[in-house]
């Protein structure tokens, strides 16, 4: 009977402690993975993202436009990052991160990434971590932000209050205003975390008193605010998840008030028409002293751009309207002269620094290329219009397109293999057909050229051209004849590039015989605007030209003899040669990366 006893004790002290440790461990002991902080650094030349959890991840990314922005899935976790939803930064090409969390159909955190601009990234494991890797938008070092550092990691759960602000009290649980007012608020955050006016707030009014409602949002946000003795009125109004200063936007609004933000971090409450009073006021005021204001004359040198191209480009509220002000150009150092105020000259080199910006540089790659169509149709070349194309006129823009069948032969005339980007696989191509004299490259014109402007490649040679004057004299002119392209780059936000493009092939022609033997100017052209990837390869094509030569064979003294010397011992073949002309055109910015590489 003792050890029966015994053995139920300590079965007993066995169940206690399992209880125990039930209640006590924490939900993130037992549960699966968790996604719990965010950290933003640069490392080198790249300004990366560290998602820190708990075990490896399992994810996926995407990149968007319109805005630019990736956004990373974490398949499987949870939420428990600290703070609100949203983190604003503006460091490191990054402007905010936002988190949110689904459980339906899978449970999963998702972790977008707002840019300044569409950048090329990396994401990788790094132990526990997962880590989105930027370019660096600029060389300037920034702070390392981290979530957990401005946040409390275990946050309470939300609390709903019921109170009334009295004086600069603390709220807490007491009566509403009156009998008919009450409002309900909810903190995403702590309370000693919800200094500032970007966390996130549930506001519930009925009937509440104005003027105590914005103190409320005062001692909430830790703001100074001065209340204009006009301000009065009840509100009601029921928002969720808003950030504390658009609710407090809006609870204005809807009564005809505003906030202005004053130096020393004030912010002043009054009536829409008493704000727009006084700045009328104060501009009034400010255009008098600045009449007043003494006349200073300062060079400013332009580095880029042209100075007069600079003045044109002001707006007319530019100059001041004062006698004796003005700016003048100075051509031969390419500078300004301009004889203003302080003030106004600090904005007119304030607009200076804007428009006075180096040009984008397009490296323009081209390659005339001389093939024959039936090796064309014998390697299975086909043509498609996968290129965006916003016009064509006189010819085709096309992207080349390559066959199975294209591939397996390419495989037999190249000793390398496996697979190639698009630009590699043309040239890949035109090796190919060379070292089989298939093909012949006329020319592999390079040229740079500054944005939205135009470049010229002429390929080929002047030849005599006879035409007759009105008595019938025959007279030469040289002509040029070949190639002639003209190029014009549009570098997009994006980096993608619109190109502008006119080509011409032209060749010399004898018509006609003895003394009425004239040349002709065959010319084929195409005109167009086509975007493409930078340092992808767009291709024209169509330019075909067919070819009539005629030879005669004769046997020595035989091919002389009367009627029967031309009949069996001359002959004579015409043959017909139909070529195509393919201009290749890769454009890259230069100093940016080809898309081809992410």
């Amino acid at each position: 009977m003792m050890k029966t006893a015994k053995k139920f004790r300590i079965y007993g002290y066995i169940a206690l402690m399992a209880l125990v440790i039930g209640i006590f461990v924490p939900r993130s002991w037992s549960a699966g993975h968790e996604v719990y902080d965010v950290t933003v650094k640069r490392l080198g030349q790249t300004s990366q993202i560290i998602i820190g959890g708990n075990g490896p991840f399992n994810y996926k990314d995407f990149l968007f436009d319109n805005p630019p922005r990736i956004v990373i899935d974490c398949i499987g976790s949870e939420h428990n990052l600290p703070g609100p939803r949203t983190y604003s930064l503006d460091r490191g090409g990054i402007t905010a991160i936002r988190a949110s969390y689904t459980e339906e159909p899978t449970p999963k955190v998702r972790i977008i990434v707002d840019l300044q601009t569409r950048l090329p990234y990396v994401v990788f494991k790094e132990g526990k971590n997962l880590v989105i890797a930027l370019d660096a938008v600029t060389s300037e070092p920034f702070a390392q932000w981290q979530a957990s550092k401005f946040y409390d990691y275990r946050r309470p759960p939300q609390t709903d209050l019921t109170f009334q602000a009295k004086g600069h009290e603390k709220p807490t649980s007491v009566p509403a205003y009156s009998d008919k007012a009450s409002v309900t608020v909810t903190f995403e955050s702590r309370e000693e975390e919800s200094a500032g006016d970007d966390f996130l707030i549930n506001v519930e009014y009925e009937k509440g008193d104005l003027v105590k409602i914005i103190r409320q949002f005062a001692n909430w946000t830790k703001q100074n605010i001065v209340i204009s003795p006009n301000v009065s009125g009840t509100v009601s109004v029921s928002l969720r998840n808003v950030p504390v200063r658009t609710a407090l936007d809006i609870i204005l609004k809807i009564n005809g008030y505003a906030v202005v933000e004053e130096p020393g971090d004030i912010w002043r409450v009054a009536s829409i028409t008493e704000i727009n009073a006084a700045m009328a006021q104060e501009q009034s005021r400010a255009k008098e002293m600045e009449m007043l204001a003494p006349l200073v004359t300062e060079v400013i040198e332009i580095e880029y751009a042209s100075a007069g191209d600079i003045i044109n480009s002001f707006p007319e509220n530019t100059q001041n309207e004062r006698a004796g002000t003005g700016i003048q150009v100075n051509e031969r150092t390419n500078s300004l002269i301009v004889t203003d105020t302080p003030t106004n000259i600090d904005r007119i080199r304030i607009m200076i620094d804007k428009l006075d910006t180096p040009t984008q540089q397009v490296n323009i790659e081209a390659q005339v290329v001389e093939i024959s169509r039936d090796v064309s149709r014998e390697l299975g070349m086909q043509w498609s219009s996968e290129a965006t194309q916003e016009d064509d006129e006189g010819g085709s823009l096309l992207v080349l397109d390559f066959s199975e069948r294209l591939t397996d032969e390419l495989s037999d005339l190249l000793s390398g293999g496996g697979k190639t980007t698009t630009t590699v696989t043309l040239n890949a191509v035109l090796t190919a057909l060379e070292s089989a004299n298939k093909a012949h490259v006329i020319s592999r014109p390079n040229i740079s050229v500054l944005n939205h402007q135009s470049a010229s490649i002429v390929s080929g040679a002047q030849v005599p051209y006879i035409k007759l004057d009105d008595a019938g004299n025959a007279l030469t002119e040289f002509i040029d004849t070949g190639v002639q392209l003209s190029v014009t780059p549009h570098v997009n936000p994006n980096n993608r590039i619109t190109l502008e493009v006119t080509a011409e092939v032209s060749s010399a022609v004898l018509a006609g015989s003895g003394v009425n033997t004239v040349s002709t100017i065959n010319t084929k052209n195409a005109n167009t605007r086509i975007m493409v990837d930078n340092g992808a390869t767009a291709v024209i094509g169509g330019l075909i030209s067919n070819d009539e030569s005629i030879s005669e064979s004769r046997l020595p003294i035989l091919s002389k003899l009367p009627l029967v010397g031309r009949l069996l011992f001359t002959s004579k073949r015409r043959q017909q040669t139909s070529r195509e002309i393919l201009i290749l055109i890769t454009p890259r910015i230069l100093g940016a990366p080809p898309e081809s590489l992410y």
